[in-house]
């Protein structure tokens, strides 16, 4: 059938994971932690990842703000929780410079300072828009996306203009990546638009436009993966933490608001397909290798297995990094919003208006079914893994996990801290574009 031919070629040029391999640097890394890294070790890699973004999120939340209604002066403790968000976003895009670009001299203390300059900019520039168009500024973090942009890049290029007039090379790597942060600032506007689209239709509406998320999703991964053309050993981690871990959010959101038990099974049958494919493509590799292979042989064994095994870890790296994403990221919001219940800021969350809390807690239940079926995943993946070659998928992944900790956690952060943050009334989130309160925020300041 020459037509399903040019389709399937068609689909295989958008999936991301079939256009790349390990390096042999990374081929070597990854054997010599196979060989070091405890069982143990492991399972305490892969239970405490999702912590970190757990207790920052809930302590960030613990703090209480005042109702929006009291307008700009009433709003002290509103102001702290910006600037918390802001810096761990702020934080999170700064250390992924030096990670992308390795060569680059931003060490630590750079990236508090910059951070620190982020802040202060990015608060007093809320801070005075609030005061010449009302409180809550609408589209809060899009509008600051504005002079956020704008404070990265120039804190940036006067720390380190003179080494990027001297190393072009890294400018040019330091060019790529700004894009892959241009999508990011994009999916801050696209997802939280179909979010509020899709809550806002019928039952039957809901269905249809739940098939638009994988193209979403897959035009998304694209992008960055162009920017990250040349950088294969970075662009797994930078095309899910960016685009899945959003996506995953994304997801749980319109689970929680569906009012269709059709949509959501439209939601994660995309999702469970997509996963199938790509457990297909896997699989189909993987008969390239004879029964028994390791790393260890593959790297003595010559050229052909050699770069067969560095496609094949590569697409297993992205598998399974989606497989996790999945895993943990409905898990996370689950906890968020089974606390956020109990937290003083309960009135101010949008999705919990005329909701009791049973109400709420039931609707965590498809949420928590999604991650159960992505945890399922993951254990056929070790199952099939074990049966075709001598690779413990978990130790991939904890390899994965530990050697980018600081750009896992940064981007796990950061994107509860812009989904979470824009739930609230106080960012302004309103594609009703009436922004009814601007009137009563001036009259209240008056």
């Amino acid at each position: 059938m020459p037509g399903f031919g040019a389709l399937k070629r068609a689909w295989e040029a958008t999936q991301v994971e079939l256009h790349g391999q390990y390096s042999s640097k990374r081929l070597q890394q990854f054997r010599d932690y196979c060989h070091h890294a405890s069982l143990l070790r492991v399972l305490g890699v892969l239970l405490f990842t999702p912590v970190p973004c757990i207790a920052v999120v809930l302590l960030t939340d613990a703090i209480p703000i005042e109702a929006p209604e009291k307008g700009l002066s009433g709003s002290f403790t509103f102001w702290i929780r910006l600037s918390i968000a802001t810096g761990i976003i702020s934080g999170g895009v700064l250390e992924q410079f030096p990670t992308t670009v390795s060569t680059l001299p931003l060490g630590r203390c750079h990236v508090v300072g910059l951070t620190a300059a982020n802040v202060i900019v990015t608060a007093g520039s809320a801070i005075a828009i609030a005061y010449a168009v009302g409180f809550p500024i609408p589209f809060t973090f899009v509008v600051l996306c504005v002079p956020w942009g704008i404070t990265i890049v120039s804190t940036l290029w006067w720390l380190l203009h003179e080494h990027l007039r001297d190393h072009p090379e890294d400018m040019r790597e330091l060019r790529r990546y700004l894009l892959v942060l241009m999508a990011q600032m994009v999916l801050t506007v696209i997802y939280p638009a179909y979010n509020y689209v899709f809550v806002h239709l019928s039952s039957a509406n809901q269905t249809a436009f739940a098939t638009l998320l994988p193209l979403i999703k897959i035009s998304a991964k694209n992008a960055v993966a162009y920017a990250l053309r040349e950088k294969d050993d970075l662009k797994p981690e930078a095309v899910i933490l960016n685009v899945e871990v959003f996506n995953s959010l994304l997801m749980v959101c319109c689970m929680q608001g569906s009012t269709s038990i059709h949509a959501t099974l439209v939601l994660m049958g995309a999702d469970f397909l997509q996963a199938c494919w790509s457990l297909r493509d896997l699989h189909v590799m993987l008969k390239s290798i004879p029964d028994g292979a390791t790393p260890d042989r593959c790297l003595a064994k010559g050229e052909f297995w050699l770069d067969q095994t560095l496609k094949i870890l590569f697409l297993l790296e992205f598998v399974l990094l989606v497989e996790f994403t999945e895993t943990i990221v409905p898990i996370i919001y689950s906890v968020f919003v089974f606390m956020a219940l109990r937290l003083p800021n309960r009135e101010f969350y949008s999705q919990f208006i005329g909701a009791t809390d049973d109400a709420v807690v039931h609707q965590l239940q498809n949420v928590l079914t999604y991650s159960a079926l992505e945890f399922a995943s993951l254990v056929a993946l070790q199952l099939m893994l074990r049966r075709y070659v001598r690779l413990s998928p978990l130790h991939l992944l904890a390899f994965v996990l530990e050697k980018h900790m600081n750009m896992v956690q940064s981007h796990l952060n950061a994107w509860f801290q812009i989904t979470v943050n824009m739930m609230l009334f106080h960012f302004g989130t309103d594609f009703s574009f009436k922004f009814a309160w601007l009137s009563q925020a001036r009259t209240v300041d008056e």
